[in-house]
This record gives structure tokens, sequence and C-alpha cells, in this order.
């Protein structure tokens, strides 16, 4: 039996339905967004993963450098409405084992599935090529290329209760404007304490900070704090 999880939005319902008529695949969980693929795909461990390209707060590529560092044996299919563009190249050199175009019928969506589960890839070998070219640092040949560092974070840092509400405004993927009206504080405000969070983190950005809240398990202590808003 192949076990399958999927993560996406709406259009998640027709694949769904493509693999439900299926006796050895089987869907284990769903989800909808980056926050999800990083919770439900490592503590389910599923043979497959199935990704939309694009899933916020997180960088398709991040998410796939992340799940295939947790689950090396599972595979990565990017669901797409292009073949290829920048999104899928570097989710590619990530190591995702291709992509399945998001209008692909369902013949060739269940045929692309067994591919990879058997160990091939969906993409031609310019595809693959290309992906590793433009993208050399995501390259997975070595545990500590520059990629992997990146991503690497301290598992726990003192964070105040101010701030575990900004981190999980960043994974929500709210502007600094949307923080501040959730939380009644001033922009600058705001800033502020992102930058603390950063210094605090060694992190560089945003999306590392959404990345960050999912991996420390952040995001199952704010679900014993009021939420924001």
């Amino acid at each position: 039996m192949i076990c399958i999880v999927i993560i996406g939005g709406k259009e998640s319902e027709l694949y769904t339905k493509f693999i439900a008529s299926q006796t050895d695949i089987s869907i284990i969980g769903q989800g909808r967004d980056g926050y999800d693929a990083l919770k439900i795909v490592p503590r389910l461990k599923p043979d497959i993963v199935l990704l939309d390209e694009i899933l916020p707060p997180v960088d398709i590529a991040d998410i796939t450098l992340i799940l295939r560092d947790r689950l090396p044996k599972m595979r990565v299919i990017i669901l797409t409405s292009a073949y290829e563009n920048t999104r899928i190249l570097k989710a590619i050199s990530c190591g995702a084992s291709g992509y399945l175009l998001k209008d692909t019928r369902q013949e060739k969506f269940i045929a692309g599935i067994k591919t990879v589960y058997n160990g091939g890839c969906l993409m031609s070998p310019e595809i693959a090529a290309k992906a590793f070219r433009m993208f050399p640092d995501a390259n997975r040949g070595s545990s500590r290329t520059p990629a992997r560092q990146e991503i690497s974070f301290p598992r726990r840092v003192k964070i105040s209760r101010q701030e575990l509400q900004i981190i999980t405004c960043i994974s929500k993927g709210f502007s600094n404007r949307e923080i501040s009206k959730h939380l009644t504080l001033k922009e600058g405000t705001v800033r502020n304490y992102i930058t603390s969070i950063l210094e605090k983190t060694g992190l560089k950005n945003r999306t590392q900070i959404a990345i960050y809240a999912c991996n420390t398990g952040f995001m199952n202590e704010v679900q014993e704090r009021k939420r924001p808003g």
C-alpha cells in the first residue's frame, strides 16, 4: 500500500478523488499550507507527499528541504500549473522527485505516483540539470551545504509572550501592518520585536521565522494561549 499525504488548497479535492478509486494507494493525511506540511508530514511519515507549489507562508523549496532532511526515504512530488518555473526548479534541486501538472489526467496522475514510489522521477534530464545549475547550493550531495545551514535552527530560545504572538502572526503570513492591528501595537514596535526575534534565534528573515515556529513546537505551545486577534 502506498501511503500519501496531500498538502494543498481546494484543488486537492480532485486529487483525493483520483486516489480514492485506487486499491493500492491510501491518503493518510491532508493539509492546506506550509505550516500543515511541516507539522503533519513528519508525524505521519508517508511514502509520498504531494505539495502544491504555493504553500504560504513558507517557500516550497524550504519545505522540501526540511521534509527530505527529516524523512530521507520519503518522496516529494510538486503539484504545479507550469512545468518549468523558479519555484519548481528550486524544489527539485532541494530533493523533490519531480512534478505533476494540476491538469494531469487521472491515469497519468496515478501512474506518476507509482513511478516515484518505485524510485523513478517525474522530470526530464534537461529539467533536472537546469535545476541544479540554477541552484547549486541546494544540491543534496552534502549535509552541510549553505542551504542546509540556513535552516539548522536552535531548538529553543527564551521567547516572550508578545514575541510568541508575533511569531504566530508571521507564521500565518501577516504583514507588519496586519500584526500591529491584531495586537494593537505600533508598526515600529512590531518591527522592533521582529528584530529581537531574529537576534535571539540567529535567523535571517520572516520566512525562516515561520519555519522556526513549526520546527521548534512553538505552534503547539501557542495553541494553549490566547491567539492574537
